[in-house]
């Protein structure tokens, strides 16, 4: 019935009914209970009410039995292990499964016995080297199923609902209707050609216009003074490790069989510009510099790993003010040359000539009591940092942040501006009694985009609008201004050009196919929504 309703709404609407039919379209077959819905339910009791489907109450009970039979249809279909616990997707879908059940059965859809017994039979993992039905196999089936706490009822009835949601599924997708004269329609509708041109009105453009008095910055400032908050500053000192220092100890590592699999794991890299990749007896010199570097980074890493480690014990063996000491004794002692960095916020990605965001990263998380950070591997050398001082983070003076707050300021009002300036076109357009011809004019800016067709759409970063715009207006209308994140725009409407009617058969296939799959997916779209709307479910109520 409801299917027949929403064929005759199809046949009797024309345009806007294609319009809508994508929007229409939802999450069909998603379980519309939350993640986490199992810890809504309070078990309290198998006789506990977890709500209604089509005016019957629902218990806890009733709703397992069905996740035990949804798991149970899964595994037999799919070949998956069978499992006495219910996997917490089966369970969240388990009262959708009750629901769509009882919409089958209001719908006086009914499954036999033959059909269950032909789908069991047909079942890859119980069919024998003939691709018949394996009698042994399916004995063993049943004696897995039973050892996980199900019956061959359970089977049975596991399979048979099974079928029936997909027997339901099936009716609904059969019911689905299309005539000539609506295919037709929709082939107009859908290769229908659109001529639009644009006028963009970026803030960039804008922007020097833009005139700010010293009051005007104070006011932003203060207005927005807890966004301007100036980040921790820290200052160490370096230990490298380089990787030239343990090329010699890698190279001795080298051997073909490395190598071999050195090659066999990076094949990507040693592909030519066309991606043919090389074969290793000609990039064996190249596959050898990278092993090399490979396993100096490693030599280097596990060097640096060393000292971090020992140091970090040697200095929480002694006070405080004794640390740097400790330190500087330690890396005397290895004759090891040592960086002291000059001040560097905490959201730099360069300390000095070093550039690396995890050595910085690394830093910042160094606690005061033991001030040494991880070893940090670099393209060139292995680090490994002592936290000499740090400034906290905190607000900023307008004069320390005064060239941002400009900048903020000239790009917030250059939109103002742009946006301003789009809506008096606008108006101007929308007063004319020959709009065309000032959308002709140059000053405006008005940009042809290429024509698109609802098949092969705009691209870019403005098509939504273009697209959306388009189809609310007239040919020969100009919309309001759009609001974008850099300004603002206004489509106008050329002019729509309907496909040649001649390559109606040409088409007609795909077209049919594409139509039809819209149909069926607006139809499951209303054939959940009305059987959900017969489903409540009620958190935390008991029987």
């Amino acid at each position: 019935m409801v299917i027949r309703k929403m064929n005759s709404v199809f046949h009797r609407h024309g345009r806007w009914l294609f319009a809508i039919i994508t929007l229409v379209i939802i999450f069909t077959f998603v379980g519309f209970l939350t993640p986490g819905f199992r810890s809504l339910f309070v078990r309290e009791g198998h006789e506990a009410l977890v709500g209604t489907v089509f005016g019957q109450e629902v218990t806890y009970a009733e709703m397992r039995q069905q996740a035990k039979l949804d798991q149970l249809a899964m595994a037999l279909s799919y070949g998956q292990p069978l499992n006495s616990n219910i996997s917490e997707r089966i369970w969240e879908n388990a009262f959708s499964s009750l629901g769509q059940i009882a919409a089958a059965k209001k719908c006086g859809i009914r499954v036999s016995d033959k059909q269950v017994a032909d789908y069991i039979a047909k079942l890859p993992t119980l069919k024998g080297t003939d691709g018949k039905l394996d009698l042994q196999k399916y004995k063993d089936k049943l004696k897995e199923v039973r050892k996980n706490g199900y019956s061959a009822t359970d089977l049975d009835t596991a399979i048979r609902l099974l079928l029936l949601r997909q027997a339901y599924n099936a009716q609904v997708m059969n019911n689905v209707i299309i005539t000539d004269n609506e295919l037709k329609s929709f082939y107009n509708f859908f290769l229908e050609k659109t001529t639009v041109k644009m006028a963009e009105f970026k803030a960039a453009d804008f922007i020097g216009k833009v005139k700010l008095s010293d009051q005007d910055i104070e006011t932003y400032f203060a207005a927005n003074h807890g966004r301007f908050i100036l980040p921790a500053e820290y200052r160490a000192e370096l230990i490298a490790f380089p990787l030239k220092n343990f090329a010699a100890a890698a190279a001795k590592q080298v051997t073909e069989e490395r190598l071999k699999e050195f090659y066999a794991a990076n094949k990507a890299d040693f592909k030519t510009a066309k991606g043919k990749l090389q074969p290793l007896s000609k990039v064996k010199k190249q596959v050898t510099a990278r092993l090399v570097k490979s396993l100096s980074s490693e030599l280097a890493l596990n060097a640096a790993q060393v000292f971090a480690t020992e140091l970090y014990d040697m200095l929480d063996e002694v006070d405080a003010t004794e640390q740097y000491k400790t330190f500087a004794d330690k890396v005397k002692s290895k004759k090891i040359a040592s960086i002291k960095t000059a001040w560097f916020k905490s959201n730099e990605v360069k300390i000095g000539d070093v550039e690396s965001a995890m050595l910085v990263k690394q830093i910042t998380l160094i606690e005061r009591e033991l001030p040494i950070s991880d070893a940090v591997v670099t393209e060139d050398a292995v680090y490994v940092a002592y936290l000499l001082d740090k400034k906290e983070s905190r607000p900023a003076e307008l004069k320390e942040v005064k060239a941002q707050v400009i900048k903020e300021l000239k790009n917030l009002k250059s939109i103002a501006l742009a946006r301003e300036t789009a809506g008096k076109i606008a108006l101007k357009i929308a007063q004319s009694k020959a709009p065309g011809k000032l959308i002709a004019a140059k000053v405006y800016g008005f940009k042809a985009v290429e024509p698109f067709t609802r098949r092969n759409l705009p691209y870019g970063p403005n098509a939504g609008a273009i697209v959306q715009e388009s189809e609310k207006l007239a040919v020969g209308k100009a919309s309001m201004p759009i609001d974008t994140a850099r300004g603002a725009l206004i489509i106008y409407v050329e002019k729509r050009t309907s496909p040649d009617s001649k390559n109606f058969a040409k088409q007609e296939q795909l077209i049919r196919s594409y139509y039809r799959s819209m149909k069926v997916r607006a139809a499951q779209s209303s054939s959940a929504n009305w059987w959900r709307s017969n489903c409540k479910f009620l958190e935390n109520k008991k029987k």
